[in-house]
């Protein structure tokens, strides 16, 4: 609920209105408020002394003002807050014509009671310090903050616009000093990137869409899978170690688009909210809140966001069992390993199978290993499997 108040010098609540009434009103004003308005307008318009104008700061100061920010106790003053509204104002003046539509969490616009810039509103997920939020929409919106009109008991003239803008279906923003996000259990791979596994107060946010697979294979009660050659390709969220100049504004839209891909239900707000938090940490220098308000609306704009293929899993683990990391590592370990000497014994037999004895005389362990490249020592560990292979071989040959 937005609170109304008389004019701008008796604070006293006279009403309230619901967003829906006060998109109403504004769009269809009534005919003293509309009759004062474009007199206003008029007079800002002829007069060089703009909105020092006599006659325009009259009719200003006569107009009923509402509030945005938060709701009070019987007056409009600091001491009497009583909560947030979940709202955020903003005002940009000197402008003719802006187009904002494209944020999602845009609530409305409309024209100023100069007729020459803009009352913007937004839906905010979190509040805090006024003037942080306030200069962070500034710089999203790329505007000059008027540091003389931040105050949680500001009062709004109201105007009226027949072409407002409404977004009945908006999202929340959130302010970048939540702190919401955090960058955990970071671990550095092979090529140097690292994978952020973190979660968001709202909701999981997915990094990896690799469990999701797993959840369609049958394990047959086993603790894992390996799926050798063949290998799970799934999608991971990976962050480079620092982010320089030259590669910023590529890095942060692959890294955006994988997490919208990775996503589909996330908001736009959130999705700058966790490219932020990345921006941050990795980015050096960061990119501007502007840059990157950028990046991310042209990511959210696509219809169908898709993501991107860019790891292989051999080894997949039943999610039915609970395993530690070492029980992971062992077991992949084992598995590998086992394969490997299955592969190295058929190996090892092939090359037995084909020997040519006039190259290479007798069949003997040491020619084995010479021949096939193995050391010694895995020759011998099979000599069980091998030896009455190759004693065969050996008679058969030596004798003719």
């Amino acid at each position: 609920m937005f609170q109304i108040v008389s004019n701008i010098f008796n604070r006293s609540i006279i009403t309230s209105l619901t967003l829906e009434e006060y998109i109403s009103t504004m769009k269809n004003p009534d005919f003293v408020r509309k009759s004062q308005v474009d007199l206003a307008r008029q007079t800002y318009k002829n007069s060089e002394l703009k909105k020092d104008d006599p006659l325009y700061k009259s009719i200003k100061n006569s107009l009923p003002c509402i509030t945005f920010l938060n709701t009070f106790n019987s007056s409009v003053i600091n001491e009497n807050i009583v909560k947030s509204t979940g709202f955020m104002y903003l005002d940009i003046d000197n402008i003719e014509h802006i187009d904002i539509s494209k944020h999602s969490f845009v609530v409305s616009y409309w024209k100023s009671l100069s007729n020459n810039g803009y009352g913007i509103l937004i839906k905010c997920e979190n509040t805090g310090d006024l003037q942080k939020n306030i200069k962070e929409l500034s710089d999203l919106f790329n505007i000059e903050l008027d540091k003389n009109a931040v105050s949680k008991d500001r009062l709004n003239v109201l105007g009226y616009d027949n072409n407002i803008y409404y977004n009945n279906s908006y999202t929340s923003y959130v302010f970048n000093n939540s702190e919401i996000v955090s960058l955990g259990c970071i671990k550095e791979s092979s090529n140097r990137l690292q994978q952020i596994d973190t979660k968001i107060g709202v909701g999981d946010i997915r990094f990896s869409n690799l469990k999701d697979l797993i959840k369609g294979y049958d394990f047959d009660g086993e603790p894992f899978i390996d799926l050798g050659e063949t290998k799970l390709e799934y999608a991971e969220v990976f962050v480079p170690r620092n982010i320089f100049e030259g590669n910023r504004n590529k890095s942060m839209f692959v890294l955006c688009s994988q997490i919208r891909g990775l996503n589909a239900w996330i908001s736009e707000s959130m999705l700058f909210r966790v490219c932020s938090t990345i921006n941050k940490d990795k980015f050096k220098p960061e990119l501007s809140v502007h840059e990157l308000s950028e990046i991310v609306k042209k990511v959210y704009s696509k219809e169908n966001p898709v993501v991107i293929l860019n790891k292989t899993k051999r080894i997949l683990f039943n999610p039915d069992y609970t395993l530690s990391k070492f029980d992971k590592q062992s077991m992949a370990t084992k598995q590998i390993r086992a394969v490997e000497a299955t592969k190295n014994t058929a190996k090892i037999i092939k090359c037995i199978e084909s020997w040519d004895f006039e190259i290479y005389g007798k069949i003997t362990q040491s020619k084995i290993a010479k021949v096939t490249g193995f050391g010694i020592a895995t020759i011998k560990r099979r000599s069980m499997e091998i030896k009455k292979v190759f004693s065969i071989l050996n008679e058969e040959n030596l004798c003719n």
